[in-house]
């Protein structure tokens, strides 16, 4: 079997509910492909360079099927992109003359029992295209 089909297969198995049952992705990282694959993680990353897949939902890049992530207290994966749809939601929903600082999405999100510090909310609200606070500030 070819390098990139053994790669497909594993990544299609990690994110089988991401095509099956249209959920997020879930975090996934070369070493878990690699493992799956009985690779090198160097080889899957050097497999996937590039490349695209087509499948029913579209046509996708293969490395946009590895999201990063982080574990919360209870010890379960988020993924990156959670993450930062629960920033986007916690400042689409705030008051706007009095927006939350990066300080306090960070402190909302503790009580969610997802702990990133200030600077990770500022990294991914800049990703996300999101001013600061001070420039999203409307006076009433």
């Amino acid at each position: 079997m070819s390098t990139i089909k053994k790669v497909v297969e594993a990544i299609l198995a990690y994110q089988f509910d991401f095509f099956e049952y249209d959920s997020d992705l879930v975090t996934l990282n070369l070493k878990d492909i690699a493992n799956a694959a009985g690779i090198h993680e160097s080889t899957v990353s050097r497999a996937i360079k590039g490349k695209y897949v087509q499948t029913p939902k579209g046509t996708y890049e293969i490395k946009n099927f590895f999201v990063r992530g982080i574990q919360n207290a209870e010890g379960e994966d988020i993924s990156t992109l959670k993450i930062m749809d629960r920033i986007k939601d916690l400042i689409d929903n705030e008051n706007k003359s009095k927006p939350y600082s990066d300080q306090e999405i960070s402190g909302k999100l503790e009580e969610e029992n997802i702990s990133i510090s200030r600077r990770t909310v500022a990294k991914y609200r800049a990703e996300l295209n999101i001013a600061s606070s001070p420039k999203r500030r409307r006076k009433e």
